[in-house]
């Protein structure tokens, strides 16, 4: 796929937060640069400070943190959706949280100078940056909100229906730390889904 069609899937997400006129939007879109990642490629790794925002137009991103051994996955982001270790590229101290490649992706990525750029000359640019922030947040809150509200079956089977894409490309083991249960567990509910039970 060319990169002018997955320019055109960014303007269809903008367009969705608000309208842009052609002078603005060629001006947004010569400060997005086309990159590739391959699967499992740390894109933002925990301790380096976070230099760009990702817009996601294929594949999967997961951002994770690792405590005790443990990595513990915090979102996954797909077509069309922002990824970034947020308090690291806003405060500009070293991540706390690992931005990954889970399948072949192509994104889009833009520096903070970039934003600036954006914001003082495009006078939409502040409105679509604040909705993608809102958007970021709701989606985080909701998924806490399902963790503490909802059995880890129940979570996996609004995961089924709400994001399929989720469940035919990320490995078993970065779903469950997403769930918060253990890969085993996750194997379970798997049989008893598939066995009707």
């Amino acid at each position: 796929m060319k990169e002018s069609v997955y320019l055109n899937k960014v303007r269809e997400f903008i367009e969705q937060i608000v309208k842009v006129d052609e002078i603005e939007w060629k001006l947004f879109a010569s400060r997005l640069k086309f990159i590739e990642c391959e699967k499992d490629e740390i894109i933002t790794a925990a301790g380096d400070i976070e230099k760009f925002v990702y817009i996601v137009v294929e594949g999967v991103l997961r951002i994770f943190y690792i405590s005790e051994e443990n990595e513990y996955t915090i979102a996954f982001k797909t077509p069309v959706s922002t990824a970034t270790s947020y308090v690291s590229f806003i405060n500009k101290q070293p991540s706390k949280v690992n931005v990954q490649s889970v399948t072949n992706s192509k994104l889009f990525r833009f520096s903070e100078k970039d934003m600036n750029f954006i914001f003082k000359k495009f006078p939409l640019g502040e409105t679509v940056g604040r909705k993608l922030i809102e958007k970021a947040y709701l989606d985080r809150e909701m998924k806490e909100m399902k963790l503490n509200t909802l059995t880890a079956e129940n979570f996996y089977v609004d995961l089924i229906s709400e994001r399929p894409e989720l469940i035919r490309d990320v490995p078993q083991k970065y779903l469950a730390s997403y769930l918060g249960i253990a890969p085993e567990s996750l194997s379970r509910i798997r049989n008893n889904i598939n066995n009707g039970k």
